[in-house]
């Protein structure tokens, strides 16, 4: 029984003295990632792999658009929230979270877009790299849009479109309807809300350096979702869905 005990109380510092790995995250990207936490959906998914695969994960937190470049540079060792539609040279993870990204407009504004082509009237505002990862008939209709920008933070999307500043804002619908609930100070977040489902949902993996590190991280992310972990997390979170 004392050895047992011993045991139990050596696994905290048995789990602090895994070696760590560096892992670029995005910094808004609400509920996958919540900085403040140290957690969220995705995060939890990722951290929770490493540490099956032997590592304790260190978050280096940047702008969405910059952690393909921190990879590149060998800033660190690992990248989150990452498609191989890209272009970065990368051993990619299978898929960890998919993002759902929709067209949303204000109900009473009874704007009709049943295709990407339907955007080119209004004004817009997408996240970062949207123009990369939304497909080429997006990045066509944008390419000249003369009322299209991109958010560094999220947050402004919904302020933007709930104050009337913006006809479109282009969001996953989880991070939306998180930054939905912290507004509500500074507008009137409680205006019905439409998602237009004009885009497919896009699968993140974790883009490593190192192949073999993916498969062992493969291996790890495979049992938790045979054991159910990767459910329960996901649990955790469906407030936002």
């Amino acid at each position: 029984m004392r050895a047992c005990c011993l045991l139990l109380a050596c696994l905290p510092a048995l789990a602090a003295e895994l070696p760590t790995l560096r892992v670029a995250v995005g910094l808004f990207l609400p509920p996958y990632v919540i900085r403040e936490q140290h957690g969220g959906l995705e995060y939890d998914i990722v951290a929770e792999a490493l540490r099956r695969s032997g590592y304790r994960m260190q978050p280096q937190y940047v702008a969405y658009g910059q952690i393909g470049a921190m990879l590149q540079r060998r800033a660190v060792d690992a990248a989150m929230t990452q498609n191989p539609a890209s272009g970065l040279d990368a051993h990619y993870s299978e898929p960890v979270a998919r993002y759902h990204d929709y067209a949303i407009t204000l109900s009473a504004r009874a704007i009709k877009l049943d295709k990407v082509a339907d955007l080119q009237p209004y004004s817009l505002v997408a996240f970062q790299n949207a123009r990369q990862e939304l497909g080429p008939a997006f990045a066509e209709l944008v390419r000249n849009h003369p009322r299209y920008s991109e958010a560094g933070q999220q947050i402004a999307q919904n302020k933007l479109l709930y104050s009337g500043q913006v006809d479109v804002v282009i969001a996953d619908k989880l991070i939306f309807n998180y930054y939905r609930q912290l507004v509500h100070g500074e507008v009137d977040a409680r205006q019905p809300v439409t998602f237009h489902p004009l885009f497919e949902p896009i699968a993140y993996s974790v883009a490593f350096h190192d192949p073999a590190l993916r498969e062992r991280f493969n291996r790890a992310l495979a049992q938790m979702r045979k054991d159910g972990s990767v459910a329960r997390i996901e649990q955790r979170y469906r407030r936002y869905f």
